[in-house]
């Protein structure tokens, strides 16, 4: 692990602020009447989407409130859960799959302990399928059959269990030939060098790209049915669609798949003040923030309130929802009933 400041690792979000005409000299400074701390970390992974949701939000933290923002790398979640609990890290981009655990110390965060970690926002999605060539003559689920296949992970439990649960509908896992598991860029590389012939992974550019643009890139059909069976067995995952369109145009077709609900979490200790003046500098400024990412864009106020959500929201965070009216009576049921479950009154 270690720790850099922004202005080290946010050079492609504040380039995309550049190039947009958007980076200002005047720091909008968020009212409060408590003092604000002059920095707070947010964690990431050390490349990836979710790194770039992290930079995009450490930098929108800069800009528009006093204070300074820092990606904090971990090679894993896990190895970040430690930070969380000795309050050296303050927020995380992240699925609630993996903070559904997390706040348990369950499967692989037993080694850590339960971490009290509380949804901040939702709004964005984990999409994952498989993913072959047409070259392959793959067209569908079930002929993954007697191919080799990268599917697990090892090291995300969302995306393990979406793989495997995914074979299993089709009673093919003991059929596939499993190869170890790299990151997607490598995962693509070997699909692109015939070492695999389908490799299971979420809708990431850079490795969607490598693929497109070398051998063709053909995204494998999750039908509602076997959506919803794998969701009866994993509620944090559920059937989705990743529209045509999608990645620059690499996604041709609208593709039935997975998805995992993503979003900003906290430490569930974090000052109230501080989630809300986050939440203002990132609900105030959407058409900025949504620029530094595609994902982004899908961070609007109708969807931060997930009324099915597996994980509790920090106070600070229904404090800002219901001043913008978007908490309802519901969410509080959810809410109490989500408490109850860890044994946590707030």
């Amino acid at each position: 692990m270690h720790r850099m400041k922004l202005k080290l690792c946010r050079i492609k979000p504040f380039l995309l602020l550049a190039s947009a005409g958007l980076v200002s000299s005047a720091i909008m400074v968020a009212a409060s009447t408590q003092t604000l701390p002059d920095e707070v970390a947010i964690n990431s992974g050390p490349v990836g989407t979710q790194y770039v949701q992290a930079a995009a939000v450490a930098a929108m933290i800069e800009k528009h409130t006093p204070m300074k923002g820092f990606v904090e790398r971990t090679k894993s979640h896990v190895a970040a859960m430690p930070l969380f609990q000795e309050e050296r890290c303050d927020f995380i981009f992240v699925s609630q799959a993996e903070m559904y655990l997390a706040n348990r110390g369950t499967e692989y965060y037993e080694s850590v302990g339960p971490t009290p970690i509380r949804l901040v926002a939702a709004g964005t999605e984990l999409w994952f399928t498989f993913f072959t060539s047409p070259k392959t003559g793959i067209t569908n689920i079930e002929g993954l059959a007697g191919r080799k296949v990268m599917w697990d992970t090892k090291t995300s439990g969302v995306f393990y269990w979406a793989a495997r649960y995914t074979l299993d509908y089709y009673k093919v896992r003991n059929e596939v030939i499993s190869i170890p598991s790299p990151r997607p860029i490598d995962r693509a590389q070997a699909l692109k060098t015939g070492r695999v012939d389908s490799y299971a992974c979420s809708t990431q550019y850079q490795a969607m790209e490598s693929i497109h643009s070398s051998v063709g890139m053909k995204m494998l059909d999750v039908p509602t049915e076997c959506a919803e069976w794998i969701n009866e067995r994993y509620p944090q995952i559920y059937p989705a669609v990743c529209p045509k369109g999608y990645n620059g145009g690499m996604v041709t077709r609208d593709v039935p798949l997975l998805a995992a609900s993503t979003g900003l979490h906290a430490r569930a200790n974090l000052g109230d003040h501080v989630i809300y003046a986050v939440l203002e500098a990132l609900y105030d400024n959407l058409e900025e923030f949504s620029k530094l990412h595609p994902t982004l864009d899908q961070m609007t106020l109708d969807r931060a309130v997930l009324l099915n959500s597996t994980v509790p929201y920090h106070t600070g965070a229904i404090r800002f929802f219901k001043d913008r009216g978007v908490w309802s009576p519901e969410a509080d049921e959810m809410q109490q009933r989500l408490l109850k479950e860890l044994g946590a009154t707030h």
